[in-house]
């Protein structure tokens, strides 16, 4: 359905106000139909609105709140530009494509058991899970990863294998390979492993390794449905290094300094979305009215 405001009235804070939590719950509660709720123009038409003293506050209303649209907008793609540019350096640093000038070492080829320990999770028993914190935090599968962060929901008092903080966990099954950091000393199950580096091993740049191959790992199923895998798979799992630990040590700084970044915005973007639904909750109510005339 569209809707065209008079003359007397400015489209761009109409469309403000129909971006209102309130009108949205207005319309789900008004449409009609069971199977599929649809609204119509006459119910839009009874549609309870408020609206500014005049067109010129409506007008400064809806520059204000254009502001930080387009505050956000600009930040949103630079985030996006800041993690493209991270996926590159990624790709030219983890395969020596790209090398620091300080660097001139070979990089050898090895298997993963070759350079961490691996501890394989197994399940303890589900009358042992409980929600008073007893025991250990129980780490599963994927559903107990929240951004890239161990996340557990439940404790369990029977201990079975176990990571400590910062280890790398790894789902090994769907989705198989996905990588995160353990910020806890955790139980694990058995959708999950447990990584960490030996002697000579950078952890942070092991980690920032196993996250460019996260993908690869279902293109080793050799096309069959690809649900899990096993010790055996990830020890033999190749993976090629710099001989340097400082080499590796640098990577991980330059990749870190990059996610750090990358964070510091996005922490920057949802203060300036929290800020505009605060203006949004403000202005569009009355609760707080702007000076006609005066520049945003």
């Amino acid at each position: 359905l569209r809707a065209r405001p008079s003359k007397n009235h400015s489209p761009v804070f109409l469309s403000y106000i129909l971006q209102k939590n309130t009108v949205k719950t207005w319309l789900e509660q008004n449409a009609v139909g069971q199977t599929m709720p649809n609204m119509n123009t006459a119910i839009l038409n009874e549609l309870p609105l408020i609206s500014a003293s005049s067109r010129e506050e409506e007008d400064k209303i809806a520059q204000i709140l254009s502001t930080w649209d387009k505050a956000i907008k600009n930040l949103e793609a630079l985030i996006a530009a800041k993690k493209k540019r991270k996926k590159a350096l990624m790709r030219q640093l983890l395969t020596g494509e790209r090398r620091f000038a300080e660097f001139e070492g070979e990089w050898h080829k090895t298997t993963l058991s070759h350079i961490a320990n691996i501890t394989m999770g197994a399940s303890p028993k589900s009358e042992e899970y409980n929600d008073n914190e007893l025991g250990l935090p129980l780490i599963q599968g994927n559903a107990d990863i929240k951004n890239k962060i161990s996340a557990p929901r439940i404790y369990t008092t029977e201990i079975t294998k176990e990571c400590k903080p910062g280890d790398i966990l790894m789902s090994v099954r769907a989705p198989v390979g996905a990588i995160a950091k353990s910020i806890h000393q955790a139980c694990i199950g058995r959708g999950i492993c447990a990584i960490s580096a030996k002697k000579n091993i950078h952890q942070i740049f092991l980690y920032y390794w196993l996250l460019a191959f996260e993908t690869k790992w279902e293109s080793l199923s050799q096309g069959s449905t690809f649900e899990s895998v096993n010790s055996a798979d990830i020890k033999s799992l190749a993976i090629f290094i710099p001989s340097s630990g400082q080499e590796q040590q640098k990577i991980a700084y330059v990749l870190t300094a990059a996610d750090t970044e990358i964070e510091t915005h996005q922490k920057h973007l949802s203060a300036l979305k929290q800020q505009k639904k605060g203006l949004m909750q403000q202005l569009l109510t009355g609760k707080k009215r702007v000076k006609v005339g005066e520049a945003a």
